[in-house]
């Protein structure tokens, strides 16, 4: 299909969290512990877009070549980046270390090396998916066989007739995240969030504002810990809880020199205290985002690890439900 115009891929369909649903006519996925992607093709030409339609193809060249393996098709694909650590498991911490690097040098793509998990297309040749059921764009990706054109690209396995519980079970024995529930007569809606999809994690995961941090005084290691939030239904930012692991040193280094470049005099939390930690606390404004993984939230998340900062605009950060 040369010389046919792939349109700018349309905002990703997004799951509202929940219970794996009971009826047959669901298909279950791994929710995997990536970056969403969406790549267009055509012919021979690939980009690679965030969540937020940031251009990630100079960071991804090894995923971007092997997206161009589909050759003169014109496609858009929908999926998660992931890079894997070294016992075959998606790392959104390893990822991490290629998200910002633009041009990454041969050695980084080869020791950290990504690829693209598809689950969905939207676009092919012509002609607009969306409006299709997911069993019939299903049905169209696996057509495509991609996982056959290269090793930096693989379709998202899927089950049907199987106990959702079951399955998160089983992804929770393998270290995955957890699962999405599809129905298979959802239609692709673009930018919105539907119980036609239902992701059910493992671990509870959600986006914080860091609204400031404690250094550390270990040599290398510039920060300690970081203070986070999210808004709440009046537009107020709500102290959530205090963040020290789950850091590495490079990650507390690079961290520190993002916050230091935009302190403030106090707090930006409103309503709620900080639990004491206000001394030594180096304010900042509420501007970085982090992936933060936890067990609970009762008003302050429980046993909660820090994953990585997310490209996501910190206005979108809403408090989540109690648990």
């Amino acid at each position: 299909m040369t010389g046919v115009a792939v349109p700018v891929p349309p905002a990703p369909m997004l799951p509202t969290p929940g219970r794996p649903p009971s009826c047959p006519e669901w298909v279950i996925e791994p929710k995997f512990d990536g970056a969403r992607c969406a790549s267009r093709i055509a012919a021979g030409r690939v980009e690679l877009f965030s969540r937020y339609a940031n251009n990630l193809s100079a960071s991804f060249p090894e995923v971007v070549m092997g997206c161009a393996a589909l050759g003169d098709r014109g496609a858009i694909l929908d999926g998660e980046i992931i890079v894997l650590d070294d016992k075959g498991r998606p790392n959104f911490q390893l990822l991490q270390r290629r998200l910002h690097v633009a041009r990454p040098p041969k050695s980084l793509t080869t020791r950290l090396a990504a690829r693209l998990v598809v689950f969905d297309i939207l676009y092919l040749d012509g002609q607009d998916l969306t409006r299709l059921s997911y069993r019939e764009r299903r049905a169209a990706l696996e057509d495509l066989r991609v996982d056959e054109l290269s090793v930096e690209l693989a379709t998202s396995p899927a089950w049907s007739g199987v106990d959702g519980q079951e399955v998160l079970e089983a992804m929770a024995d393998t270290g995955m995240e957890g699962i999405v529930s599809k129905a298979v007569t959802s239609r692709y809606q673009a930018g919105r969030r539907t119980r036609q999809w239902i992701k059910t994690p493992y671990r509870h995961s959600g986006h914080f504002a860091i609204g400031g941090y404690v250094p550390s005084r270990a040599p290398g290691a510039p920060i300690g810990s970081v203070l986070v939030g999210a808004y709440d239904s009046s537009g107020a930012l709500r102290y959530c809880g205090s963040i020290s692991i789950g850091f590495s040193q490079q990650a507390r280094r690079d961290l520190h020199a993002r916050l230091s470049r935009i302190h403030r005099v106090s707090s930006p939390f409103r309503g709620i205290g900080h639990g004491g930690h206000d001394d030594g606390v180096c304010w900042v404004m509420p501007v970085v985002v982090g992936r933060i993984e936890f067990r609970g939230f009762t008003g302050r998340l429980r046993h909660a690890a820090w994953k990585g900062v997310v490209d996501v605009d910190a206005t979108d950060v809403c408090l989540p439900e109690v648990r």
